[in-house]
């Protein structure tokens, strides 16, 4: 049997429509890619910069605290300055990859309020800190 002109415009027009839907759908895909460049330029990557300096200023935070005279209140000695420093070192290198790991385990949320919750825990004990003994 020959094809006859209705089926042949029934499949034109089918085409048609494919086509204006493969458009449409590329005007949003933009249209959402634009919206979402947007919000990352003007939103998430003033966050990120923020928290990226205080994690920086966090880790100078033991320097600071020598400058500010840290080691002639508890009578340190440079040695005992040292080995404070590689212990803070090796504590933040150790725990940094469970860190990450942990938060796609559990998630952001508890990751963050464990985190914070350890560290309170460890800031609090420092009270026990007294000078060095000979």
């Amino acid at each position: 049997m020959p094809p006859n002109s209705t089926d042949a415009k029934v499949a034109d027009e089918t085409q048609a429509e494919f086509t204006h839907v493969e458009l449409h759908s590329d005007d949003v895909s933009l249209t959402i890619h634009s919206r979402l460049k947007w919000k990352l330029d003007l939103f998430i990557l003033p966050i990120i910069s923020i928290v990226y300096f205080f994690a920086s200023m966090g880790r100078s935070d033991l320097a600071n605290a020598q400058v500010a005279g840290l080691s002639d209140e508890l009578e340190l000695s440079p040695r005992d300055y040292s080995n404070a420093a590689t212990v803070l070192l090796v504590a933040y290198v150790v725990f940094q990859l469970p860190g990450t790991l942990l938060l796609k385990q559990i998630g952001p949320a508890r990751q963050f309020a464990g985190a914070m919750i350890a560290w309170g825990a460890v800031t609090a004990s420092t009270v026990a800190t007294q000078q060095r003994r000979a």
